[in-house]
């Protein structure tokens, strides 16, 4: 009996493979322990420039070693991402798995466990849609302090309108976009 468990054994490996320590774990995190993710991002939140940025603040932390994007992801966003890697001087690292599972596009790793509570990039963190979506980066001085309050990470995106842009006739980005410039604007 001992045999023909040793055989079905060897006929499991031979058809499926060796058998992975938690799979279903490794599908949702881009092949990685979820143990070792610092920081995730999903599908919608890649597509931003803020997270982005967001991102390459996070490298510096020590503990990551890798960056691993989903093969899916932008040609564009992946070259963004390779960039600050080459910057930081972490590895990069796309895998292609057709048996992924979740909405998670980019995780950073580290080659040891870290147990971070919260991996998944907290939206709250990411401007605010008046700032992100605001028609230029000159903003009003009202804007530029509720942007240093709230956002003070993403202060060098923006610039507070001087004297000089306010005679050329430069409106705040934000200020411009809250007020309704009709249909044929």
């Amino acid at each position: 009996m001992d045999e023909k468990n040793q055989l079905e054994r060897y006929i499991d490996f031979a058809l499926y493979g060796t058998p992975e320590i938690k799979a279903d774990e490794k599908r949702n995190w881009l092949g990685e322990f979820r143990e070792r993710v610092v920081l995730a991002l999903t599908d919608e939140q890649i597509q931003r420039d803020d997270a982005l940025q967001l991102v390459e603040e996070k490298m510096k932390d020590r503990r990551i070693d890798a960056l691993i994007v989903k093969g899916q992801v932008n040609q564009e966003i992946a070259g963004k991402l390779m960039t600050i890697c080459q910057r930081t001087g972490k590895d990069y690292r796309s895998v292609n798995r057709p048996d992924s599972k979740g909405d998670v596009a980019m995780v950073l790793v580290s080659d040891e466990a870290v147990n971070e509570e919260e991996v998944i990039l907290d939206t709250s963190t990411l401007l605010s849609d008046q700032f992100y979506n605001a028609r230029n980066n000159k903003l009003c001085k009202k804007h530029m302090e509720e942007l240093r309050a709230q956002y003070p990470q993403f202060e060098n995106r923006f610039e507070e309108i001087s004297v000089v842009d306010k005679m050329i006739g430069t409106k705040c980005g934000v200020c411009e976009d809250e007020r309704d410039l009709g249909p044929l604007y």
